[in-house]
């Protein structure tokens, strides 16, 4: 997260310094399509696409999504935080544009304290039993390694993994993170 925000509030900044419509709202301007651009890549091609490769079992596309979706809150995290550091807002000046960032940033929130651990708990769990089913040589390799030991403590006699609904409100919420950022943009522009 240091790192991402770091390169969103120094660098991004020195390279809009010579902008003829001026630093400030070149700056939010590349921020936020970054962050748009992360959530269009990742929720709406990274993350359906790997479910229809016809060779990767749901378990691994989840696993990859585990992995993925706590990154991603990571990038989105530093890109929300260098707007609103950017736009030097006192809450008495909330001007529209910094309402529907505020949108987003109440999404964001959301997916990072609730939704993403909620969805990752679940890919482990899946993950753990698609190991379960494994016979022989192809459960070796997991078998010794402290991922699958991690796993297996936590998910050791608990009852099987049901299909939730988080995925859907994940995706719904999405949509209209993606739309504020757009209603964002266009009111910067």
């Amino acid at each position: 997260f240091l790192f991402y925000l770091v390169v969103a509030s120094l660098f991004i900044p020195k390279l809009t310094a010579s902008c003829s419509f001026g630093r400030q709202t070149a700056t939010t301007i590349i921020l936020s399509t970054l962050w748009l651009g992360f959530v269009c890549a990742i929720s709406f091609m990274e993350a359906w696409l790997k479910f229809r490769a016809p060779f990767v079992p749901k378990a691994l596309a989840l696993d990859i999504g585990r992995t993925i979706f706590p990154a991603l809150n990571s990038v989105e995290l530093a890109l929300c935080v260098s707007l609103w550091i950017r736009s030097k807002v006192a809450l008495t000046s909330m001007t529209a544009s910094l309402w529907l960032l505020g949108i987003p940033t109440l999404i964001l929130a959301s997916d990072v304290t609730f939704l993403t651990p909620k969805l990752v708990h679940r890919g482990k769990q899946v993950v753990f039993e698609y190991i379960q089913r494994q016979t022989g040589e192809s459960k070796a390799p997991y078998e010794d390694s402290l991922a699958f030991l991690e796993l297996q403590k936590e998910f050791q006699g608990k009852p099987t993994a049901k299909t939730d609904t988080w995925h859907v409100v994940y995706v719904a919420l999405e949509v209209v993170k993606i739309m504020g950022l757009i209603f964002f943009l266009k009111t910067t522009l």
